[in-house]
C-alpha cells in the first residue's frame, strides 16, 4: 500500500518537472532570436546576432550559417569573418548553385558551441560591384550539416532548415540598418 503511494507521489511530482525540460528543449532555436544587419551603401556589411536558448537543435554536429542573400549584379564577391565558435567564412560557394539571388555567409561548424546571451558579430566585406544599383535581400538563419564529407569545410556543408530574420531593399550609395 504505501509502496503504491509512493510511486503515485513520485509520478505526481516527476511529470510536471519533466514537461517542463521537454519544453524547455523544444523552445530552443537553431537560428539567433535577435540582431541586426548594417550596411554602409558599397562594400561592407556586418550583423551582430544573440540566441536566448542554446542546444540542442536537430543535431549536437550541426552547425550554424548566417546567409546574406542579394543579386550577383548587384555585389558578387566578398570575404566574411565571425567571432562565432568555429567559424568559418562561406563566401566562396556563393553562387555555386546558380540562381537569382547568391547567399553569402559567415558560419560555425558546430552550433552546440553557440552560447546562449552571448552577443556574436560578422561581416561581409565584398569586392565587385555589377551595374544594378539596387538589390532585393534575404538574411536568414539556417542550420547546416557536414552533408558532402565529414571534416570542416564550407563546402562539405548543407542546409537542413531555414528561417528568415530580414530583408527588405540594398541601394547603392545608401547606408541600411535594421534589427530584429
Amino acid at each position: 500500500m504505501l509502496n503504491g503511494i509512493v510511486r503515485k507521489l513520485v509520478a505526481f511530482i516527476a511529470a510536471p518537472v519533466l514537461l517542463l525540460l521537454v519544453s524547455s528543449v523544444a523552445l530552443a532555436e537553431y537560428y539567433p532570436n535577435s540582431g541586426s544587419l548594417y550596411y554602409d551603401g558599397f562594400y561592407y556589411a556586418s550583423s551582430d546576432i544573440v540566441w536566448s536558448d542554446g542546444w540542442p537543435w536537430y543535431s549536437e554536429y550541426n552547425g550554424y550559417e548566417h546567409d546574406f542573400a542579394i543579386r550577383p549584379n548587384y555585389l558578387s564577391s566578398c570575404t566574411s569573418w565571425t567571432t562565432l565558435p568555429n567559424g568559418y567564412d562561406d563566401c566562396p560557394t556563393a553562387g555555386a548553385e546558380g540562381g537569382e539571388f547568391w547567399a553569402f555567409a559567415f558560419g560555425s561548424y558546430y552550433g552546440r558551441d553557440i552560447v546562449a546571451n552571448q552577443w556574436y558579430f560578422g561581416v561581409w566585406n565584398f569586392s565587385n560591384d555589377g551595374p544594378d544599383p539596387s538589390t532585393p535581400f534575404f538574411l536568414s538563419g539556417q542550420e547546416v550539416w557536414h552533408q558532402f564529407c565529414p571534416w570542416d569545410s564550407p563546402w562539405c556543408m548543407n542546409g537542413i532548415q531555414s528561417a528568415g530574420l530580414l530583408s527588405g531593399q540594398l541601394n547603392w550609395g545608401q547606408s541600411y540598418w535594421n534589427s530584429w
